[in-house]
């Protein structure tokens, strides 16, 4: 899944301008760059280039103000470029998660067929688990190591600290815990039907054979545990 695609979180459309130098050559539409705040002023990063930039008239400096010292996680991505001006679309996430253990999400023979039929995915197990690996992940954000790649995630509504449910394009899985390993329980369409509060997390995430997922590091387990608690979703 491209930044692009991903859906919900708090959005917002930036009109940019270069405070020193233009943007030669101006990132790709659709690219995804990095805002930053440093001093008094607001960085923007695309690859190793850097400008500093401002909202093209004082409303638009707010807002991208507003968006930089949040707090909150960004992504950003080019909607239009061209020399002079930029306009970036962001969205923000209630909470950022990061794991730096390999991290397995099981997938067995009962959700591997429901997918096959549901779906029209057809291929061998790695397959199947690689659609919904294209579905369900983004690639790492840049200047972050290659395995380190994000999902958005929401909460159980019953409060179970068990289970949550990653966001893709088109497609949502909800995920439990069971005996220490995580497993999907289902692949449904679309997704999101109302406005959870969404995490975005960072972690060497896969998925593979249910028989063959390695059991959760003591810490992961606390992490998204504490996080699922926290949020105010739906799992249903």
């Amino acid at each position: 899944m491209k930044v692009v695609e991903i859906s919900g979180g708090v959005t917002a459309t930036l009109r940019v301008k270069s405070t020193d130098k233009t943007f030669q050559p101006a990132p790709a539409r659709e690219e995804e760059v990095v805002l930053v705040r440093s001093g008094d002023q607001t960085l923007l990063r695309y690859g190793d280039r850097v400008w500093s930039v401002e909202g093209v008239v004082p409303s638009d400096t707010t807002q991208l103000t507003d968006v930089v010292v949040s707090g909150l996680p960004v992504v950003a991505y080019v909607a239009k470029a061209a020399a002079d001006v930029l306009v970036i679309e962001t969205r923000r996430f209630t909470q950022e998660l990061r794991i730096a253990e390999p991290t397995q999400i099981g997938l067995d023979d009962k959700v591997m067929d429901d997918v096959r039929r549901s779906h029209q995915v057809g291929g061998t197990a790695a397959d199947v688990a690689g659609w919904l690996e294209d579905r369900l992940f983004v690639p790492p954000a840049p200047g972050e190591p290659a395995a380190l790649r994000r999902m958005v995630i929401s909460g159980d509504a019953r409060g179970r600290l068990d289970y949550f449910r990653v966001h893709g394009l088109k497609v949502a899985a909800d995920v439990r815990r069971v005996d220490s390993k995580l497993r999907i329980e289902r692949v449904i369409r679309g997704g999101m039907s109302n406005r959870p509060r969404l995490m975005l997390v960072y972690a060497p995430v896969s998925i593979i054979d249910a028989t063959l997922a390695a059991e959760l590091h003591g810490a992961v387990r606390t992490t998204l545990s504490e996080a699922v608690a926290g949020s105010d979703s739906y799992l249903r």
